[in-house]
């Protein structure tokens, strides 16, 4: 089952690396939050983070744990095929596993997924859920926290850092258009945080110091998709290759100068998290009743 949308602005929020001191301690945070975080696991082996946002079992995360997407051009301009990637299993911090259906693919998914956000409505209750805010509330300086489910530990772990800079906007690759190689760019709002983080974390809530979920984190160092996006843009961009040969030769120096890229970015506290402003729910409201 799939949907289509045509791609706006795509909104977004991003992550950087050091602690500062926050209202409740961060034993009091990890024990009142954790038991709302899962690790999802897909049916194609995509493995990732979730959160409850509500007491019903709404399921919140990226977009890019849950569903597949491919580009299209239409005469009103780019669209998006969304597609499920099949039954989810959630594993909790009490090492309980539960698998539900394939999340269905309807417009309210395919809006939320433009902004690389999902709300599923597993049908779960649970006492344990950690309600959303909007971004608006944060300050540069005010700490901030996830917590997550590393890809290979079998319980979450906790990681603290603090609003960096708000409202930055960049403009990067997201996909290319299919049967071609031209690429598809999206302006994307950024909120920059320092934070130690792990690889693998996608879809965990970013939680400020009211003990609300503010953004969902990404798994693209920013850095890194603006100079990849320019470097492949102009390997793309350029004719003088006419034999295989040259054009081996030419792909083989690309790789090596995104390697060289890699290793100049490499920080273990650069991702991008997403803003929950917009996030439509299953119901189709234009939004969450943001606290």
């Amino acid at each position: 089952m799939n949907a289509r949308r045509i791609i706006g602005c795509m909104g977004a929020a991003m992550v950087f690396a050091t602690p500062p001191a926050i209202a409740q301690t961060m034993a009091e945070l990890y024990s009142k939050h954790s038991c709302a975080v899962v690790k999802i696991t897909t049916a194609d082996g995509t493995v990732g983070n979730g959160f409850f946002a509500d007491a019903h079992g709404l399921l919140v995360t990226s977009a890019q744990v849950v569903f597949q997407h491919s580009f299209f051009k239409t005469e009103a301009g780019i669209g998006v095929d969304i597609h499920s990637k099949g039954p989810i299993t959630l594993l909790s911090d009490d090492g309980r596993r539960t698998t539900i259906p394939s999340p269905p693919v309807d417009l309210h998914h395919a809006d939320n997924a433009t902004k690389d956000l999902a709300a599923i409505d597993t049908g779960l209750a649970t006492p344990c859920f950690i309600p959303m805010a909007s971004t608006g509330r944060l300050h540069v300086g005010d700490p901030v926290v996830t917590i997550a489910f590393p890809p290979s530990a079998p319980s979450s772990g906790l990681y603290l850092g603090f609003v960096a800079t708000k409202d930055d906007e960049v403009s990067n690759i997201v996909g290319v258009i299919d049967g071609t190689l031209e690429t598809v760019l999206a302006s994307r709002r950024l909120l920059r945080v320092q934070m130690p983080v792990t690889y693998g974390i996608s879809g965990a809530p970013i939680i400020d110091e009211k003990g609300m979920a503010v953004g969902v984190v990404a798994s693209t160092p920013l850095p890194w998709i603006e100079e990849y996006s320019r470097r492949i843009i102009a390997a793309r961009d350029d004719s003088r290759m006419p034999t295989s040969a040259e054009a081996e030769n030419n792909m083989s120096a690309v790789l090596g100068e995104l390697a060289s890229v890699g290793r100049h970015f490499t920080s273990p506290g650069v991702l991008v998290a997403v803003p929950l402003a917009g996030l439509a729910t299953p119901e189709g409201d234009a939004g969450v009743d943001f606290q």
